[in-house]
């Protein structure tokens, strides 16, 4: 009946506060809340945006006995919201139009909580990128490591190559990364250039999986078939790419 478009958090709660008034009241209010996308005798009306929200550190820890997801010793986090980067194909780059992270603080106060309330040994980070933010990976390392939860659980998460640099790796082993998932997305460097707007290439990609085996990290790539104008050549470039890699895990994607 009504969609949430955007962030959601605030635009949910306005439209549930409102329906537990009523039906008259619900009827009343939702055509006033921002970024709510309803139908009203036929046509599709779309109420103004919603601003983003500034920090989403007063979202505080999600309430994950709701959902039944204290099941699992393998959980997941998301510790930020958005990409500094701009690729493409990513929904996150036109949906999301700046890049904002949890902090380091909180960050451990949810490692701590999935420790105790769930026994958890692995936590996979949903981020979009979760290695970013240079200076708040080293101070979720530290954290990590002066409360020795880097020996705790077993984190994977996602990095880029152009990022990796050897000092980076080590602030991710002290966090206690076991597995880095990359988008390497095309071992041909035209198709690469055009879905991530030439801000990575294959030499870089490929350095990133040789640093990462050098320092016992996990790799986790994926790659996207069918981007406009590949040819047949250039689907082979990738398949050498994932063959020579010898990638612990691979996903592949259609475009």
């Amino acid at each position: 009946d009504y969609g949430v478009v955007g962030e959601g958090e605030e635009c949910m709660l306005d439209a549930v506060r409102a329906f537990k008034r009523g039906r008259s009241a619900f009827a009343e209010e939702m055509p006033r809340i921002a970024g709510v996308v309803w139908r009203q005798g036929g046509k599709i009306l779309h109420n103004p945006e919603r601003k983003q929200l500034r920090e989403i550190d007063y979202l505080g820890i999600p309430d994950r006995d709701l959902i039944g997801e204290g099941t699992s010793l393998r959980l997941h986090m998301i510790t930020s919201r958005g990409c500094p980067y701009k690729c493409v194909f990513c929904a996150s780059a036109f949906n999301i139009r700046t890049a904002r992270y949890a902090s380091p603080a909180l960050v451990i106060r949810e490692v701590k909580h999935l420790i105790a309330r769930y026994g958890v040994k692995e936590i996979k980070i949903y981020d979009d990128l979760f290695t970013a933010h240079r200076t708040r990976l080293k101070e979720i390392a530290d954290l990590m490591q002066a409360e020795g939860l880097d020996q705790v659980v077993r984190i994977e998460c996602s990095n880029r190559a152009n990022l990796t640099t050897k000092d980076l790796l080590e602030d991710c082993k002290r966090l206690g990364v076991r597995a880095l998932a990359f988008g390497f997305e095309s071992g041909s460097q035209k198709v690469l250039e055009l879905l991530k707007t030439d801000s990575v290439d294959v030499a870089q990609n490929r350095r990133s999986v040789d640093m990462c085996r050098d320092m016992g990290i996990e790799v986790q790539g994926s790659f996207i078939l069918g981007t406009p104008g590949e040819t047949a050549a250039d689907l082979e470039e990738t398949y050498r790419f994932a063959e020579e890699s010898r990638l612990d895990v691979c996903k592949i994607f259609v475009l």
